[in-house]
């Protein structure tokens, strides 16, 4: 039997060779983990931004909607602002006309010459 000392040159380059043969086999199941791992990332990278383009248009129509319902509002409240707006006007014409009411009278009836009733 050999000891470690008398192991030749050839025995040393077979054994190392083994080892390369070995190693090479290694490195091609790597690469082919690493193409099927690449494989599965850039499919769930294709998933992912499609479930994401979803999610962006469903938020867009949510958020068209939230916009939609606020144009209402809006306007609404620009309608109700000129109706006030509006109102107070007609208000305050025919508060003026109310407000000297008598002395209008007064001034009619002393031109048709009535006696005003007390």
């Amino acid at each position: 039997m050999e000891t470690k000392k008398e192991m030749t040159i050839d025995k040393l380059a077979e054994i190392v060779q083994r080892e390369f043969v070995v190693m090479r086999e290694d490195i091609g199941s790597m690469k082919s983990n690493i193409g099927s791992m690449q494989n599965e990332t850039i499919n769930a990278k294709k998933e992912t931004d499609k479930r994401l383009e979803e999610i962006d248009n469903k938020f867009d129509e949510k958020f068209n909607r939230v916009l939609t319902g606020q144009d209402k509002i809006s306007n609404s409240l620009v309608n109700l602002e000129a109706d006030n707006k509006a109102g107070a006007g007609a208000f305050r014409r025919q508060t003026d006309r109310l407000d000297n009411h008598e002395e209008r009278i007064v001034i009619v009836e002393k031109k048709l010459g009535l006696k005003m009733a007390v």
